[in-house]
């Protein structure tokens, strides 16, 4: 399969408020490692980093043990986090190289699976909804010798993360709602329920659009939309009648975006509710990258399995 063009290439890159039940961390907590952390559940924590070496291992921390369900190996996850560097710090946040509480918004990605770091993917499977759980990684189980470009963490170094698991989309989430009626007679053709991955055909009627559009295929029966959806997608080509990307291949699974993220999209969704499956038709004006200099017409199928 070759590289998908820009649009969703950086969709798929991307890194809900539901309410978790936890119990009352206190004021501060002292880890077996020496890690001071304060704050609760839900507020922005503040670490302090003993003046000794950290362990080579990964050090899971329960802070505050959730009564909600247990993470498991491919869900969506959802969570604030705080993440420093070992070294012990002189000065607020030093060492913070990154947080989701000052987005005063949770982040998302699919665990379990090869899609974030092996210390997140360890550490945090098996967790409960509503806890809190500090995080000490080693070099081998984060980023080793190559950071994120343009991140402050320094080749080899130890990463410290307080993170407050918020909710979680199973695996086996996907669309239920009713079939949208009246559709344009020039769209492409998909097929596929609930859970399964979509697929997209090109009949002859199906012809590229001149300008990039939204239509609802399926209107779904859940909870209203918020601000943030959680998805899954099907990228296909007109040009070729291949699929060139999807949530459904190895390593990849759901992610985040906005309704205004994709043309028309944010019309479309007006009213409708998680279990929504949308079709973004993108003009080759609109996509235009280094594989397709004259631009490529793409069909986009999102499947909306949540929200916040």
């Amino acid at each position: 399969m070759r590289k998908p063009p820009a649009l969703v290439a950086i969709l798929l890159g991307t890194t809900l408020a539901i309410a978790a039940c936890g119990s009352d961390s206190g004021d501060e907590t002292t880890t077996e490692s020496g890690i001071t952390v304060s704050g609760e559940f839900g507020d922005k924590p503040e670490l302090g980093i003993p003046d000794e070496e950290p362990s080579d291992e990964l050090v899971v921390d329960v802070l505050t043990e959730g009564d909600g369900a247990e993470v498991e190996a491919g869900d969506f996850l959802l969570a604030h986090y705080l993440g420093q560097t070992w070294e012990p710090a002189e000065g607020d946040e030093a060492n913070v190289f990154d947080n989701s509480y000052d987005r005063e918004q949770p982040a998302g990605f699919t665990i379990g699976q090869g899609g974030v770091i092996p210390g997140w993917d360890e550490g945090l499977v098996g967790q409960t909804i509503g806890s809190r759980v500090l995080l000490s990684i080693p070099p081998d189980m984060g980023y080793a010798d190559t950071p994120p470009e343009g991140s402050t963490i320094e080749p080899g170094a130890t990463l410290v993360f307080v993170v407050d698991i918020v909710d979680t989309i199973g695996a086996d989430a996907g669309v239920s709602g009713t079939p949208a009626a009246d559709l344009p007679a020039d769209l492409p053709t998909v097929t596929g329920e609930g859970a399964d991955k979509p697929t997209v055909e090109f009949p002859a009627t199906a012809t590229p659009v001149t300008t990039s559009t939204s239509d609802v295929l399926i209107e779904g029966d859940g909870e209203e939309l918020g601000e943030m959806l959680v998805v899954k997608i099907v990228q296909a080509s007109y040009t070729t009648k291949e699929t060139q990307a999807s949530s459904w291949d190895e390593g990849r699974g759901a992610l985040t975006l906005t309704p205004n993220q994709l043309p028309g999209m944010s019309e479309a969704l007006d009213g409708q509710k998680v279990g929504t499956r949308v079709l973004t038709r993108i003009a080759a004006a609109d996509n235009v990258t280094e594989q397709a200099p004259a631009g490529e017409p793409i069909a986009i199928v999102i499947d909306v399995i949540g929200t916040f």
